[in-house]
């Protein structure tokens, strides 16, 4: 709905608003029926609300320009939520690159899955080494090999998201 993929910025804007429909159309033959089957064998009950109805309708009708970004050679997906991101998060986290699904699941797939040299990773080693805050244990645990990597938790359990404090 928002032209997170990557490939609608090679389109055309009719084709662009094609692709959204027909991909909002056809959300329960593949992507849903997998998430459904997914959360029924660990029996969690998934919420979306992205795909409430006031949500699709009103971002269906959200110009293509707002969706996809191009400007100096650069094209941002999912623009206008970025924009409201920046409400909520850091400027470089609201417009870093969208990694696809599989990457940042950890799969390994494609390239640069797990990049620690790229202008976040830049950002984020010019304010110190975050390594040594961890101990072996947690490392091992979690596959923290770089100072990238470890800012990101360190930021994570700073928030106390968890089962007992939320």
């Amino acid at each position: 709905m928002f032209c997170g993929y990557n490939e609608f910025s090679y389109l055309s804007d009719q084709a662009i608003t094609d692709g959204v429909v027909r991909l909002t159309t056809n959300l329960g033959g593949g992507h849903l029926k997998r998430v459904d089957r997914l959360a029924m064998r660990y029996t969690v009950e998934p919420r979306c609300p992205i795909l409430d109805q006031k949500v699709i309708q009103v971002a269906l009708r959200i110009s293509n320009n707002l969706k996809i970004k191009k400007q100096n050679h650069n094209i941002t997906v999912k623009y206008i939520l970025r924009k409201v991101a920046l409400q909520f998060l850091p400027d470089y986290i609201a417009f870093r690159y969208k990694m696809p699904f599989a990457n940042g699941a950890g799969m390994g797939v494609g390239n640069n899955y797990k990049k620690s040299d790229g202008e976040i990773a830049n950002f984020i080693n010019a304010k110190g080494n975050f390594l040594p805050q961890l101990s072996e244990d947690v490392k091992k645990e979690y596959g923290i090999d770089n100072n990238y990597e470890a800012h990101h938790l360190l930021q994570y359990n700073s928030y106390q998201f968890n089962k007992l404090y939320n």
